[in-house]
């Protein structure tokens, strides 16, 4: 019996396990992997991404990892066209956008839950949620090949896409029709590589694909059409290979084969709530919609703090019933909803290659405008700045 089972350790769950230990509650963080490990991720993180990790205390440890600086962000056409817009000037002093492998800043974060007093468990596997009159009260979890019961008066779900427990609670809707896979790959960067380079993106046919580069590594995310998912289970990096081909700007940047390819999805997660009796769902668990504005990680630690704070507060009162509880869906909505609303946008204009041309030679034209749309997509000014129907109506008449 604990007080906060946490289910996933990866950057939301372990930022939830934080906050819970210095809060001073009883948590266990479980992970079916074993930490180091590597992780399907664009591997960019945006400038709000680093304050969320200095208020965690770990950045200091993400920059001594080598964490590398993003000097910008670049988004360009198979068309031609092209946009690139410096973080410099836009963040607050101290924050940066910045680069490193999921398997060190995962890592760190779980290391860090150890030392706020989380226990940590790894290699375990939750296999269901224990549920006593509609309540979730822990998990049935897999301990070296034996099911074994995990009681807690409250279970945090941040076990990803198509999260198992938010799909075995009803609280899971699908993809939406949005069928679309991820796939991730390490070349070793062209030339020296030296310094701060920008995250590029280049939307491309069904999907897109980007590239960042830290010293003489370069990791690239590409999304692609789940119609393809029988070429790319069968030879993953081949297909890679391949498709990065058609584009020619981000494969002059790189040399030799591809390592660590692994893939993801479908991209898109649902959920028809992010809460019920005793079990709150954060990070992918909670929903995912758009990788292409490289946002995942934030939203994964927000989610954690407003998760955190929610489950602080109903343990206090004793109260984790799905009214108490549908306060942290309701706090989530308002804070992540005008941002998805954004991707949504985003997701609109980059599907349609003419459009987009357009749009890109707007924004060259009026760099505040540029600066805008970057600072949104940053999370670092607020997303009704983009979704001014004033500011929209400009880019595209």
């Amino acid at each position: 019996m604990v007080e906060a089972l946490i289910i996933g350790a990866g950057p939301a769950g372990s930022a939830a396990a934080i906050h819970l230990a210095r809060a001073g509650r009883e948590v266990l963080l479980i992970d079916r992997c074993r930490f180091p490990r590597m992780k399907a991720c664009g591997e960019y993180f945006n400038p709000d991404c680093c304050r969320l990790l200095r208020e965690l205390g770990v950045l200091p440890a993400v920059v001594a990892a080598g964490a590398a600086v993003v000097s910008a962000l670049r988004l360009g056409t198979l068309g031609g066209a092209g946009l690139s817009v410096p973080f410099a000037g836009l963040a607050p002093p101290g924050d940066f956008a910045f680069t490193l492998g999921r398997e060190r800043l995962d890592a760190l974060l779980v290391e860090a839950a150890r030392a706020a007093g989380a226990r940590v468990w790894e290699g375990v596997q939750a296999r269901e949620p224990l549920l006593e009159g509609g309540r979730v009260t822990g998990a049935v979890v897999r301990v070296e090949g034996v099911d074994r019961e995990v009681r807690a008066r409250i279970t945090l779900a941040a076990d990803g896409l198509r999260s198992r427990f938010a799909r075995r609670l009803g609280l899971g809707r699908g993809d939406g029709g949005r069928r679309k896979l991820g796939i991730t790959a390490r070349y070793r960067a062209a030339g020296e590589g030296a310094g701060a380079a920008p995250v590029e993106m280049y939307p491309g046919g069904p999907g897109c694909c980007g590239i960042v580069v830290r010293g003489g590594e370069a990791n690239f995310g590409m999304v692609a059409d789940a119609r393809q998912a029988r070429a790319i289970g069968g030879d993953p990096a081949r297909f890679f290979h391949e498709r990065l081909a058609q584009f020619p700007e981000l494969r002059d940047c790189v040399e030799g084969e591809p390592t660590h390819v692994q893939t993801v999805g479908p991209l898109t997660w649902i959920t028809r709530r992010q809460s019920t009796a005793g079990c709150l769902l954060l990070g992918d668990a909670a929903g995912f919609y758009d990788p292409f504005t490289g946002q995942g990680v934030t939203f994964a630690l927000l989610s954690a703090a407003l998760a955190a704070e929610t489950a602080v507060a109903a343990l206090a009162e004793d109260n984790v019933s799905d009214r108490r509880l549908a306060e942290y869906s309701r706090s989530r909505r308002a804070l992540l909803g005008p941002k998805v609303r954004v991707q949504q946008a985003i997701q609109a204009v980059i599907t349609r290659p003419r459009l987009l041309e357009h749009v890109l030679r707007r924004l060259d034209e009026r760099p505040d405008r540029a600066r805008t749309l970057v600072g949104v997509v940053a999370d670092i000014l607020p997303a009704s700045h983009a979704l001014n129907p004033g500011f929209l109506c400009r880019l595209v008449v």
